[in-house]
């Protein structure tokens, strides 16, 4: 069974992004596509929704395990 795929506006508009900043994302290296286009022809992006969801989960904030306790702020004159 092939894997659901999406366009570039598709994946812009999930991630709340124009498709100007996805195609920089794929360029960076930072979010995985394919390039269907043939040719020398303009590129045209498809995502699986495996390569979406673990790009969204890189970029998830996760909090340290261990809290590290943050030292007192100390004027350094008078």
């Amino acid at each position: 069974m092939l894997p659901k795929t999406y366009s570039l506006a598709e994946v812009a508009e999930v991630l709340h992004l124009s498709t100007t900043q996805v195609s920089t994302l794929v360029r960076a290296g930072k979010l995985e596509a394919v390039n269907v286009s043939a040719g020398s022809k303009r590129a045209r992006f498809v995502f699986t929704e495996e390569q979406v969801r673990e790009f969204l989960e890189r970029q998830t904030f996760r909090p340290p395990e261990k809290i590290v306790a943050m030292k007192p702020y100390k004027r350094r004159w008078n």
